[in-house]
């Protein structure tokens, strides 16, 4: 098998010259494309290629800061016009900030993307948020709510989201032309590894400990009910949350919190202690991509499943591709 531990100094020459290559302007974005299989979320022309936001997305955005809107303007008028409320203006002064930060949040949705060759385009509310790729602006890559993984762009004072639900292949794309790298080098006991960490933020133990005690508590009324004879509806629906909090527990407590790639293997530091695979496909289960077309390495150590996901390892993936030959 080839030794994919002496290409690394190959792939950080790449890395570089890509890193020289945007600082020169010489980047052509369209060498980073990928076509979304949905084709009415893209639109081709000879210049660029835009990608749009999903209409329910759109509108639900818009439904959103209308009904902010709208509890902002009640507030107000609760406060200014009704006698009997003007001394509770401390709480309505703070809920008018919440609604007024949803309202500003929201605003900052990104509609569409043009791509082009130099550079790209979010459309916004604000207006289009020009970026070129031999120009310096902040961009880091992180966890985003509910809609998972994406990419943080700062434009002034504004910080724009692309997020990887609805625009998954621009992400895609800004992951590989940016990096955001956390590679790190290290020596120790005569053994040379690259350390990984994950680009996102991974659950808490405090998180996990909680979902384990709602999912406990649950368990119990379960119990509780069932021994009194009392099973109907209410006894189904709390024992499809007690397993679903479980379930959470377990996923979440499964996440790999470092990787560190030595020149024969590979270790996951996990919750569960250090999990150490070779370079053969021993403990390899499958690889497949998600929605999104991001690509996830699924292993098996002593009954537990691992993955590894792109978008949380990117460089990982790209080395475990080459390596396993998917």
């Amino acid at each position: 098998m080839k030794n994919f531990y002496y290409d690394l100094p190959e792939m950080r020459k790449r890395q570089l010259e890509t890193i020289i290559k945007r600082s020169q302007g010489d980047i052509n974005g369209f060498t980073f494309l990928d076509k979304n299989d949905e084709q009415d979320l893209v639109k081709d022309s000879d210049r660029f290629i835009e990608y749009k936001i999903a209409r329910p997305n759109r509108i639900e955005c818009i439904l959103l800061m209308i009904f902010f809107i709208v509890a902002l303007v009640f507030v107000m008028v609760e406060v200014f016009f009704v006698d009997g409320m003007k001394s509770l203006w401390p709480i309505w002064l703070v809920s008018s900030a919440v609604y007024a930060f949803a309202i500003y949040t929201f605003s900052k949705t990104v509609f569409a993307v043009e791509w082009f060759k130099d550079k790209f385009i979010l459309k916004t509310l604000y207006g289009e948020k020009e970026f070129l790729f031999n120009d310096f602006f902040p961009c880091r890559c992180g966890e985003a709510g509910r809609d998972g993984f994406g990419v943080y762009l700062k434009k002034g004072m504004q910080t724009f989201v692309l997020r990887e639900r609805a625009f998954p292949d621009v992400v895609k794309m800004l992951c590989r032309i940016y990096g955001c790298s956390t590679d790190k080098m290290i020596k120790a006991k005569n053994a040379e590894y690259i350390t990984y960490k994950p680009l996102g933020c991974r659950c808490g133990m405090l998180t996990i400990w909680g979902q384990c005690i709602i999912g406990l508590l649950l368990t119990v009324l379960c119990l509780f009910i069932g021994i009194n004879g009392n099973v109907d509806s209410d006894w189904f629906c709390c024992l499809c949350l007690a397993i679903l909090f479980w379930v959470e527990a377990y996923r979440n407590s499964k996440e790999i919190l470092e990787i560190r790639w030595f020149n024969d293997k590979f270790v996951f530091c996990t919750r569960y202690g250090e999990k150490t695979f070779s370079f053969d496909k021993l403990g390899l289960c499958k690889m497949k991509c998600n929605n999104n077309g991001f690509r996830m390495f699924i292993f098996r150590k002593n009954g537990i499943s691992f993955v590894v996901e792109e978008h949380y390892f990117p460089q990982v993936v790209e080395k475990m591709n080459v390596l396993y030959g998917q």
